[in-house]
């Protein structure tokens, strides 16, 4: 009868293991899915250009997949933004109009949560760059 019992609860606690089967590379998991959805760059944002005359331009950003678009503005016009984000790679491009010339910004940063920073290629020139999230 002991033995009985003995195989009966071995064969219980067999059922009762838990079996994981490995996720194929590149399949999403509910985690990657989770971090995913807070790590979207989705918002309004403000970018500062460290150019001799700070530039601030305001505006809005939104991802689908890699690809980002939106626009940054200033008091006389929004600027179309184009991009890619891979993890927390951003890179993106908008162009804006002063003193009759037109500026194109090519931006090159790691986005993290509420803050995108990295540099800015302005013609010859390269400036620190700083972008806040102002909402979601």
């Amino acid at each position: 009868m002991t033995a009985a019992i003995a195989y009966i609860a071995s064969l219980f606690l067999l059922s009762a293991t838990p079996v994981f089967t490995p996720v194929p590379p590149g399949v999403p998991t509910r985690m990657d899915q989770a971090a995913s959805a807070q790590s979207k760059i989705d918002g309004e944002w403000t970018i500062y250009l460290g150019t001799r005359k700070p530039a601030m331009f305001k505006g809005a950003l939104s991802q689908t997949g890699q690809k980002v678009s939106g626009f940054f503005g200033d008091e006389t016009a929004e600027y179309p933004v184009t991009g890619t984000i891979v993890g927390s790679d951003v890179k993106f491009v908008f162009s804006f109009y002063e003193g009759g010339d037109t500026i194109k910004v090519s931006v090159t940063g790691k986005f993290e949560r509420e803050a995108i920073t990295g540099t800015a290629r302005m013609g010859d020139l390269d400036v620190e760059v700083n972008c806040q999230r102002t909402s979601q």
